[in-house]
């Protein structure tokens, strides 16, 4: 009996320790190595293992909008909808005109209990949102960078050339230029929403916003996992959220993750 109970614990931690072993090559595989296990243990039905495999490209400093999507997708399939949307809202992040993670996301957000409707969108406010996400952060970089030596090559040609076309190569290479810096700037502007993103998810299951940040303040109204809220201001630890309808107030800080 005692050797059979031998047999079995040692089996366990056998078990244990290969589990382990296998956890650990992940960092010596390459990213795409990483995605496309990821892509196979989820097409098997091995969620737990492609969140780990997708986790393990984030955690290489890789970020993509394709391992977010497919890590909310694995989430999803968890029935972890908390998860799901922070996923899912930052894969829209990075590529914000992505259709699948639209659907996706508009779908898991009918399975929270909260349904919060956004104020009216400002119309100037939606026009500067759509320039931002007319190109993803690298592609506005990108284009900045070869506006950049096209200008240099018609500012170069200016001076080979003279009449008319001097003028049109001189005020090309200007214009290009100028191009050049706005596209940069968009780009920046896109990344630092990007990297100090004020917007966060609602983890805890139930969470009472409070009047003020203290434990015994005013109850004001109560949210639940997965809606989605605007950080305004952190005080010690606590935070004052937004809704997409307006309504404000104070929750701990531990109850979100931020997008």
């Amino acid at each position: 009996m005692k050797l059979i109970l031998f047999i079995t614990i040692f089996t366990l931690h056998a078990f244990s320790f290969a589990n382990s072993i296998d956890s650990t090559e992940f960092v010596n595989l390459s990213k795409s190595d990483l995605f496309e296990k990821g892509n196979q243990a989820f097409k098997d039905n091995r969620f737990e293992e492609s969140i780990l495999l997708y986790s393990a490209i984030l955690d290489k400093q890789k970020e993509s909008a394709a391992v977010y999507y497919n890590l909310g997708n694995a989430y999803f399939k968890l029935n972890d909808i908390p998860n799901s949307i922070l996923n899912y809202e930052k894969s829209l992040k990075i590529d914000p005109n992505d259709e699948d993670t639209k659907n996706n996301l508009e779908l898991v957000y009918l399975k929270t209990i909260d349904k919060v409707e956004s104020k009216p969108e400002l119309p100037i406010s939606a026009w500067w949102r759509s320039i931002l996400n007319f190109f993803e952060i690298d592609e506005w970089a990108v284009n900045s960078i070869y506006l950049s030596f096209i200008s240099f090559a018609l500012l170069l040609l200016y001076l080979f050339f003279k009449g008319i076309a001097k003028r049109i190569f001189f005020f090309s290479g200007l214009f290009a230029i100028l191009l050049s810096i706005i596209f940069f700037f968009l780009g920046y502007h896109q990344r630092s929403l990007h990297l100090h993103g004020t917007e966060a998810i609602i983890f805890s299951t139930n969470v009472t916003v409070k009047g003020s940040p203290e434990d015994d303040g005013t109850k004001l109204f109560v949210i639940h996992e997965g809606t989605k809220v605007k950080i305004i201001k952190n005080l010690d630890d606590w935070s004052e959220i937004s809704l997409m309808n307006g309504n404000k107030g104070w929750v701990k800080s531990e109850v979100y993750k931020v997008i």
